[in-house]
């Protein structure tokens, strides 16, 4: 039972983690665009190492029910 929980817990700040990541890109492509400059660093990678993660572990996850 608690590690049921553990696991729903980890997945769920998982996918508070990857929207938040998200609305950072968003915001940081704004603020890019407003002034008009590319130079600032594109969390795009990070975004999808955090989703490739939350696969992998869900895939896990599945496996071992």
């Amino acid at each position: 039972m608690q590690l049921d929980q553990r696991e729903q817990d980890h997945a769920l700040r998982q996918q508070r983690q990857l929207a938040a990541l998200e609305q950072i890109g968003k915001h940081r492509q704004a603020i890019a665009t407003r002034i008009g400059a590319e130079s600032l660093p594109n969390p795009t990678e990070l975004i999808h190492q955090v989703r490739e993660e939350r696969d992998a572990d869900l895939t896990l996850d599945r496996h071992c029910r």
